[in-house]
């Protein structure tokens, strides 16, 4: 770390992920239910290939990225279109395939 508030450039590794795209209200969407679901059963499912390969991974938080049209009114929420990306990045290891 640098002390004298200088600025200092970091480099740091790419990282891989399983992503999914959508739009809507995530606390009401099934859509989203079912494909957040279906990430995290597809992150399990190559941790556990790679554990029987002798490889551990850790399957890592769920991380989202959303943007909006407009701000939604605070008296009615959910009444705004939201789009957004839920990634799970890959920890370590193996590089998840296709990626």
């Amino acid at each position: 770390m640098n002390t004298n508030d200088e600025v200092e450039l970091l480099e740091v590794p790419g990282r891989q992920y399983l992503m999914i795209d959508g739009s809507g209200d995530p606390n009401t969407s099934q859509a989203y239910a079912d494909a957040v679901e279906a990430l995290f059963a597809t992150a399990y499912a190559l941790k556990f290939a790679c554990k029987r390969s002798g490889v551990e991974v850790a399957v890592s938080p769920l991380e989202g990225l959303w943007s909006a049209d407009g701000p939604a009114p605070r008296a009615s929420p959910g009444t705004c279109e939201r789009r957004g990306s839920r990634s799970i990045a890959s920890s370590n290891g193996p590089t998840f395939a296709g990626t």
